[in-house]
């Protein structure tokens, strides 16, 4: 009998033995691994006092359910002033309209004057041309005693005529000109009234734009799916901008990261199955995907980096983060929340 006892204990032995060097032949394992979840702090975006505080601690919470609501008094007045501001801008700038076409309309009409006073030059010019003609014309006649003194003086006359008529055409013209210089003047400063009116209003718009979404920022939401936790506020409390008020915990993805070693990430894949193994559940075993490998050794984004450059050099094995996906499956009606310690059992390949 005590040989019986002997032998099976020693079988015992060496069957657990057996399987530990099978499993260290088959399979990567680590129990530096933690469950993670997106962890996000609620802060203030405007300044006020609490009115509601509509959650509590550790409590459940939808996606766009109202957490917090500051008192929004003193933002809808600013909201009402600038909706004032900008439709006084929009006033002034439809009283530049009138002006405009005023102005276009006084272009017009000078432009058409000075189209008129060049005619009255052309025609000015032509009756001094004729003037200038019939007076060569009666001087020969004169000199041939072919017509009177008298006709002589009427000739000069009308040629004096036509010599002033042409050098009041040519004011007129010039007085035109000036007057359609001052009318495109008098444009481009209702051109310009009309700009600065366009560039309040795009002020006042992006006034009003601010003051809508500060009233907004006074009802502060859940952006997901979780679990509401450090909770430090309380109505009738006074907030600042980028206080913090509390922090929520997705609910939607959960996920772990399994810290391995250097030398045990050549035997995985992205992509392959493995075993997780929660404290807080003993016995029970969950399952995963392998979903990337981090960039670098936790090491290297550590607040001190080491620098083997310097110093005195040990070499100590390095560890990589590995994200592990959960089944959802696999999880369901199980509550997993970050910070979690596990066990992760990878086959090698």
């Amino acid at each position: 009998m005590k040989k019986i006892i002997i032998y099976s204990v020693v079988a015992l032995v060496l069957g657990w033995f057996g399987v530990q060097f099978y499993h260290l032949l088959n399979y990567e394992e680590t129990d530096n691994a933690q469950i993670e979840g997106d962890i996000v702090p609620i802060r203030t975006s405007v300044p006020g006092y609490i009115a509601a505080v509509n959650f509590l601690d550790n409590q459940p919470v939808h996606k766009g359910q109202v957490l917090i609501q500051i008192d929004d008094r003193d933002l809808r007045a600013k909201v009402e002033q600038a909706e004032a501001a900008l439709e006084h801008a929009k006033a002034l700038r439809l009283q530049t309209g009138p002006n405009i076409a005023a102005s276009s309309t006084g272009i017009s009409a000078t432009q058409f004057s000075a189209d008129a006073m060049q005619q009255n030059i052309e025609m000015a010019r032509a009756r001094l041309w004729k003037a200038d003609a019939d007076h060569e014309r009666i001087k020969k006649l004169v000199a041939l005693q072919g017509a009177t003194p008298q006709q002589m003086d009427a000739v000069e006359a009308d040629r004096r005529v036509a010599v002033s008529q042409l050098e009041l055409a040519e004011k007129q013209f010039q007085s035109s000109q000036r007057q359609t210089s001052i009318s495109s003047y008098q444009a481009q400063s209702v051109k310009a009234q009309q700009m600065i009116a366009d560039a309040v209003i795009k002020q006042r718009e992006a006034e009003l734009a601010l003051a809508k979404s500060q009233l907004e920022y006074a009802t502060i939401t859940a952006p997901y799916n979780g679990v509401v936790s450090k909770k430090n506020v309380e109505p009738g409390q006074y907030l600042q901008p980028g206080q913090l008020t509390c922090s929520i915990i997705g609910s939607d993805s959960v996920w772990l990261v399994a810290n391995f070693k250097e030398t045990q990430i050549h035997n995985m894949r992205i992509g392959e199955e493995a075993s997780i193994a929660v404290d807080a559940y003993p016995g029970k075993h969950f399952t995963g995907r392998i979903s990337s490998f981090s960039g670098g050794t936790g090491a290297k984004f550590s607040l001190l980096p080491p620098d083997n450059a310097t110093g005195n050099f040990v070499k100590v094995t390095q560890r990589i983060p590995v994200r592990i996906l959960l089944d959802a499956r696999s999880v369901a009606g199980y509550y997993l929340a970050p910070g979690m310690n596990v066990t992760v059992t990878v086959q090698k390949i």
